[in-house]
């Protein structure tokens, strides 16, 4: 059975989304707001030691948790044509361990030393930087399914997404995003026209298929397995 047109609208709307959050220039973007959330902490850090009154929880701060925090990548450390190597094990393993780190042991907050207006500053960052990490993890780990892969389309979860008019074009190019409205089925349904099928995928697996047979399962790196018929 063809994809009715609301089906196929919120697959290619989960691909494109998926594409975005597994790809290298997203994780680099995670890495720049990391560098900004950085530089705030250690430039507060900075006044706090030469302020007597909070000098010697800074410096415990310092010898505690700035070891780990430095040492975590900077913009441009990752390559792009090395993403496919760590894309298991980026930045955003590490970024949900830091409420951890900043949590002082016995009851206190490891960032008293702080001023009010320093927290907000650092807080306004972190809150960005926790989502994108977990947008990352989550399709990195191919789990989004196990809250509920609908959660991909409701900003709630995702955070605010900033749609590119051409987003079609990202994903299936021009001229199939142009046609692919009426010529999208799923992977297992049978196909509604003979010729050339092109799996919605990074690796654009194509099939020659004749009307009425069925188009392959496949596992899709983003989760949704959609063919769409290519142009005669």
């Amino acid at each position: 059975m063809m994809m009715n047109r609301k089906s196929s609208e919120q697959d290619l709307r989960k691909a494109w989304l998926k594409s975005k959050f597994d790809s290298f220039e997203y994780h680099e973007e995670l890495v720049i707001l990391h560098e900004r959330w950085r530089n705030i902490l250690l430039a507060a850090l900075s006044r706090a030691e030469s302020d007597p009154n909070v000098r010697e929880e800074a410096a415990r701060f310092r010898r505690t948790y700035v070891p780990n925090i430095v040492a975590k990548p900077k913009p441009g450390d990752y390559r792009r044509e090395d993403w496919h190597q760590y894309r298991g094990a980026g930045l955003f393993r590490s970024i949900p361990d830091y409420e951890r780190y900043l949590e002082a042991e016995t009851g206190g907050h490891a960032l008293d030393w702080m001023t009010a207006d320093e927290r907000a500053n650092l807080n306004d960052l972190w809150g960005s930087m926790e989502q994108m990490a977990t947008n990352i993890r989550r399709t990195v780990d191919d789990t989004w399914s196990q809250t509920s892969d609908d959660v991909l389309l409701n900003e709630r979860y995702t955070g605010p997404i900033d749609w590119p008019s051409d987003w079609r074009d990202q994903l299936l190019g021009p001229q199939a995003s142009a046609t692919s409205k009426d010529l999208l089925i799923k992977s297992g349904e049978p196909a509604p026209l003979g010729g050339t099928w092109q799996a919605v995928d990074p690796d654009s697996q194509q099939v020659t298929l004749q009307a009425g047979e069925v188009t392959p399962r496949r596992y899709s790196a983003y989760g949704v397995t959609v063919w769409r018929r290519s142009g005669d």
